[in-house]
């Protein structure tokens, strides 16, 4: 009896197929694993008991990945369709759970903090937290649901195979002392190579449940949306690849948006919409290209409304709202003499960053990160209209940050909680996509939608987004970060 299975995979590396192979090889069945491009295809040749007996092994056997979906048998399959050639390229994934277990067995690590530090491999770890930039890795893996809110999927992405770091809401009886910082929320995951996994789990007998260390651009942060797995950013377990249509392999996503021009256009070919016109909201919490855009086939992509880099200074801020009109320099004077602003420094940043960054100051919050965490937090279904209004500067429209910024200063003049006007903020942006997007639909005549950026992340933003666009065809990257 030949059984044809298939399952969705959505990256061109070669590792899990090359699992599968090897379990084939352990259950000694008659079988091959193949990978092409999107799906392994499974063929099994056997007495039909065996080939139950495998499937059983297999559930047992193989590791969670966040690029497996949905799986199939299927009846025949077109033999056209051609393999990919493995070429070699290796990534970083962690070790399958048996694998782990054989490692614990066979070796042990004596380690120790110094000064509530340790090293582990030219990373540095605390085991207090230090500042808000920073990421958590999870020592004792049985505690984690005692520290943090998490569901079945979250613990799933955290369990895979490229061991990505999930956002998961801080369990507030764990955090009374601050010993999570003012956060509400951290990025966590477990341990990956075989160094981090000796060492966790010696600092675990030892009663150490966590470390902190500082974020950076290179670590997998991923998020899901209905049954899609979303990369948000960085590269590790997923770069470096083999790009088969343009025969060369990057080593870093960097490299491969060099070439391709844009995290929109990258989506783009993944989709196979070179084609069609199609349109593209990449908003990022970080980085200076935020726009909406449209992609066109015979003229490529042209922006349509650009997100500026403001000056992070309080009082150049107040100077260019006063000049919109004799009531928002009024509304200038009277705010500075209702509420007590500390005119402090702000970090080099641009775009979204910047901008909400110097809403938080004017309403005596800390950060652009502690804005979006007042906005989740929000107990609320619908929010107020914050103005967004876009101003055409030597031929570029831009979005007018003054407009949003006076508008949150003439509801906080009337005592509008800090939650409501940050859930406004978020929901306000979504007006002004859904908005855009209709003109633009109505120009080009396209239903197709591509989203990059982190923004997607944030649950209020995403939610109303895709409700707003439910007949829309919302393109994501499943096999490439959504931001660098």
């Amino acid at each position: 009896m030949e059984l044809i299975y298939k399952i969705d995979f959505k990256t061109t590396n070669f590792y899990y197929v090359n699992i599968i192979n090897r379990l084939i090889s352990e259950f000694k069945i008659t079988a091959t694993a193949k990978l092409y491009r999107g799906f392994i295809l499974l063929r099994v040749d056997d007495d039909a008991q065996v080939i139950e007996e495998f499937f059983k092994y297999l559930e047992n056997k193989l590791p969670i990945s966040v690029f497996v979906g949905e799986s199939q048998v299927l009846n025949s399959f077109d033999e056209s369709i051609i393999p990919l050639e493995d070429k070699g390229v290796e990534v970083s994934v962690s070790c399958t759970n048996e694998a782990i277990l054989e490692l614990l067995k066979e070796q042990k690590k004596e380690v120790a903090l110094n000064e509530g530090q340790i090293v582990i491999e030219n990373r540095l770890y605390t085991s207090q937290s230090k500042e808000e930039e920073e990421v958590l890795l999870m020592t004792d893996i049985m505690k984690i649901s005692e520290y943090f809110s998490l569901n079945q999927k979250q613990m799933q992405l955290l369990s895979a195979i490229e061991r990505p770091f999930i956002k998961l809401q801080i369990n507030f009886a764990h955090n009374r002392n601050n010993e999570f910082g003012n956060r509400r929320s951290i990025y966590v995951r477990f341990a990956k190579t075989k160094e981090e996994i000796l060492i966790t789990h010696a600092l675990k007998e030892q009663g150490i449940d966590y470390l902190f260390t500082q974020d950076s651009p290179e670590l997998l942060k991923m998020t899901y949306n209905e049954n899609e797995n979303i990369i948000l950013s960085g590269e590790e377990g997923v770069y470096p690849r083999y790009d088969y249509e343009l025969d060369k392999t990057f080593y870093h996503f960097s490299e491969y948006i060099q070439e391709v021009g844009s995290l929109f256009k990258a989506c783009i070919i993944e989709k196979n919409k070179r084609t069609t016109p199609v349109i593209g909201v990449n908003f990022f919490k970080k980085g200076s290209n935020n726009d909406i855009a449209v992609y066109m086939p015979t003229s490529g992509v042209k922006s349509i409304i650009k997100v500026p880099n403001i000056h992070l200074d309080l009082e150049h801020m107040f100077e260019e709202i006063a000049e919109i009109d004799e009531n928002c320099a009024r509304l200038i004077g009277n705010y500075q003499k209702k509420f007590s602003i500390e005119n402090r420094v702000l970090r080099e940043c641009n775009g979204f960053e910047a901008i909400f960054a110097m809403i938080a100051l004017i309403i005596g919050l800390k950060s652009a990160k502690a804005l979006e965490e007042l906005a989740l937090s929000a107990n609320v279904q619908s929010g107020l209209k914050i103005d967004m209004v876009v101003e055409k500067i030597d031929g570029v429209n831009y979005l007018d940050y003054r407009r949003i910024v006076q508008s949150i200063m003439s509801y906080k003049m009337a005592d509008v909680d800090n939650s409501m006007l940050c859930f406004s903020l978020y929901e306000s942006l979504v007006d002004l996509v859904t908005e855009n997007i209709t003109k633009i639909e109505n120009d080009v005549k396209t239903k197709e939608v591509v989203i990059t950026g982190d923004f997607w992340e944030n649950k209020i933003y995403c939610d109303k987004l895709k409700k707003a666009l439910k007949n829309y065809n919302i393109l994501i990257s499943n096999s490439n970060p959504i931001s660098l």
